[in-house]
């Protein structure tokens, strides 16, 4: 695909250009938008960490373009205080996170028509994604990047059966429990702000309820929370997970897909999902 700069500019029936999500809070973000008529579906990308709105090596920008091509219109947004938003001083920042997906929702609604919205990013951008999800009005899906995972009984029998042989591999195991080194979901969750494993399982589930799809990516950097293919389905207890869960699982790939090959496969199948999952929303 011909490089798209971020101005206002129409190739390949895609126009792609900067706008001010919300020009009172110094909001920003790139729109990316088919030429002709286009769905009614919009997406939102949350960066993540200190990423701005292009996402790790060009990630989200792939991504918008692509989808583009097939009808879908989508904002990448720099969140508030980070790439070129400003700070919101003083709002609590899981205030902030709905101010500033309420504010790109209602800007697709006026610029591309949109009246469903899917939200999502990699890493706490899929993080940020799942917290303020029930606060979306008109929300139809989320994507999630080397989001949160329960553990399962087949993760532990992934993870340690090989090993359950090997004297040193249980050597190391006794080692790590002796000095506290054990991984749990409550360690790594201190860095990604989640809550417990049961309050995370909850919010799935009322997504469920309500009909929300979810794309699921895992990469080998969530190794320690997932390691084999539908294993959030298989966590959540919901009739309905297998049905409205996908889950890419590419255990080769990195977290922050450094690799084209990896990119490529990664923006495909988001592409795939995407069509499969909202071309036949109203509107288009």
């Amino acid at each position: 695909m011909v490089a798209i700069s971020e101005k206002d500019v129409t190739k390949q029936g895609v126009i792609e250009l900067p706008v001010d999500v919300d020009a009172h809070a110094g909001l920003f973000g790139i729109m990316t938008r088919p030429a002709q008529a286009s769905s009614d579906t919009a997406f939102i990308f949350l960066n993540s960490g200190l990423l701005h709105r292009i996402g790790p090596f060009r990630l989200y920008v792939d991504i918008a373009r692509h989808i583009a091509e097939l009808g879908f219109p989508s904002i990448r947004l720099d969140q508030s205080g980070k790439g070129d938003s400003d700070a919101l001083p003083g709002m609590p920042p899981s205030e902030a996170k709905i101010a500033n997906v309420t504010a790109a929702t209602a800007l697709l609604e006026r610029e591309a028509g949109a009246t469903r919205f899917v939200v999502g990013g990699l890493c706490s951008g899929a993080d940020d994604a799942l917290q303020v999800a029930s606060e979306i009005p008109g929300l139809s899906g989320l994507f999630l990047f080397d989001g949160y995972s329960p553990r399962t009984a087949r993760f532990y029998l992934c993870r340690y059966g090989p090993k359950l042989l090997s004297a040193q591999a249980w050597l190391k195991r006794i080692r790590s429990i002796s000095t506290d080194t054990v991984d749990s979901d409550q360690d790594i969750g201190n860095l990604r702000n989640w809550s417990s494993r049961s309050e995370m399982i909850s919010k799935y589930r009322a997504l469920l309820e309500q009909d929300i799809r979810i794309l699921a990516v895992f990469t080998s950097g969530a190794g320690k929370l997932y390691n084999y293919a539908f294993q959030l389905a298989d966590s959540l207890g919901h009739e309905r997970a297998h049905t409205l869960v996908t889950e890419n699982f590419y255990p080769d790939a990195t977290h922050l897909f450094p690799i084209s090959e990896h990119r490529r496969r990664a923006v495909n199948g988001f592409a795939e999902w995407t069509e499969r999952s909202f071309a036949n929303d109203a509107g288009r």
